[in-house]
């Protein structure tokens, strides 16, 4: 099955290249070195030995700023991640997880928030140290967009880059729904305002010049499922990493579930419109009945 995928994934933007690029060292261990050159015959050997090491382990040492403080050493660091349930903040979590364990000196913590849109709100403006975005958020407030009033941010920083993305648009099995024409007027979930994959569908929406085609619903990717499991919404639009956590829950309930393929026409169209999606095909069996 061919689908269209985020080309550069959820990549994590900060203000800063990394935290070791801020790196500073006090006055207070060296005056402390000198102090102990001065000291009693009997005491001098030890304290300039004690001040040497005192000095050595402030070299390169992380003072901290108004967006990350240092408690005891250790530089804490909040990273904007998204709603909980979903791929990307089980991912987040992990990666924190992975550095903290790793580094005496840092200590991440995920936050939980709607998605990319808030997270580059907060880290452009020097609220929030960084954050996960998708491509789509990222090329905005990097660039600018002036028809949605964003001022570039040339100061944002690409720390790392996690799998691809893939654009996905899926009905419960039983559906009578075959095309993406066949969802005029459907309730159609294209996850919560906020959200990175929010973004980039409301984005093809407006190529497609459907902006008004959907009974749109804003909709978590784990409250899509509840509603498409009780046929409360007709189909969800998700932009996510695979295997998505939501996605599984989908293709595993009762009856199952399957995707809706864009046309050839509709896909060249995106690929010509957004710069960051590029055409990819979706391992069968990467969900249940996916074949």
């Amino acid at each position: 099955m061919r689908k269209s995928k985020v080309f550069t994934g959820v990549l994590i933007a900060a203000t800063m290249i990394m935290v070791a690029g801020c790196a500073g060292t006090s006055g207070t261990p060296k005056e402390e070195s000198k102090a102990a050159e001065v000291q009693t015959s009997g005491k001098e050997e030890t304290e300039k030995t004690e001040g040497a090491e005192a000095e050595s382990k402030s070299e390169g040492a992380f003072e901290g700023n108004d967006l990350i403080p240092v408690v005891d050493g250790v530089a804490e660091i909040t990273c904007g991640a998204t709603t909980t349930g979903g791929w990307t903040y089980m991912y987040t979590s992990s990666a924190a997880q992975v550095v903290s364990s790793n580094n005496d000196n840092i200590n991440i913590t995920p936050a939980i928030t709607t998605g990319g849109g808030e997270n580059l709100i907060s880290v452009a403006t020097g609220e929030m140290p960084m954050g996960v975005a998708s491509a789509a958020y990222i090329y905005n407030y990097y660039n600018g967009n002036e028809s949605e009033g964003i001022a570039p941010n040339p100061q944002l920083r690409t720390l790392y880059g996690s799998p691809n993305s893939f654009l996905s648009v899926i009905v419960r099995a039983d559906s009578s729904y075959q095309t993406i024409e066949d969802l005029q007027g459907a309730r159609v979930s294209i996850c919560n305002k906020g959200n990175s994959g929010q973004l980039l569908i409301s984005e093809l929406l407006t190529v497609m010049g459907r902006e008004d085609y959907y009974d749109l619903q804003y909709l978590t990717p784990s409250e899509s499922y509840e509603a498409l499991n009780t046929s409360t919404i007709d189909s969800l639009w998700i932009c996510a990493c695979d295997p998505h956590s939501s996605v599984t829950e989908i293709f595993n309930m009762p009856g199952g579930a399957r995707f809706i393929e864009f046309s050839d026409e509709q896909k060249k169209l995106f690929l010509e419109s957004c710069s960051y999606l590029s055409d990819v095909t979706r391992p069968a069996g990467t969900y249940k009945g996916q074949d």
